[in-house]
């Protein structure tokens, strides 16, 4: 728990900065939609990274972080006036919120993956405790 509340103050500078930074510059148009995802994805990494975990609570305090910092950049940057802001704008807002969440949150499990398939046991990535890590796996040997 004491990594998640760590991840999450990461998160919160990461957003500081980034509210700070985007505030100084015109808040309408593609570039905004593009900074916001890309606000979105570094506060959800600097919080996972220094958690070390992917979690419900994370995803919920990042996308806290970036919407603030999102609105706190329009915000200053119409002059302190919401109503100014564009369209785009609130959807640049959404579209940082929904993708520091999604990155920050629950992994999907293997059975709910695309495919919907998970990896056979038979194709493990680590030898098992019978198997030398050294030596070749038998099944890939060419006679």
């Amino acid at each position: 728990m004491r990594r998640i509340l760590l991840g999450a103050l990461a998160a919160g500078a990461v957003a500081l900065v980034g509210a700070v930074v985007l505030g100084e510059f015109a808040f309408n148009g593609w570039t905004v939609l593009i900074s916001a995802g890309v606000l979105g994805l570094a506060t959800s990494e600097a919080a996972v990274s220094v958690a070390r975990v992917r979690s419900s609570l994370l995803a919920v305090v990042t996308a806290a972080a970036t919407a603030a910092a999102l609105v706190a950049a329009g915000w200053v940057s119409t002059g302190h006036q919401l109503a100014a802001l564009a369209p785009s704008a609130w959807l640049a807002i959404a579209t940082g919120t929904a993708i520091a969440a999604v990155r920050a949150g629950r992994p999907m499990s293997p059975a709910s993956s695309p495919r919907g398939t998970s990896p056979s046991p038979s194709h493990r990535s680590e030898p098992g405790p019978e198997q030398d890590p050294f030596d070749p796996d038998p099944r890939c040997q060419e006679s």
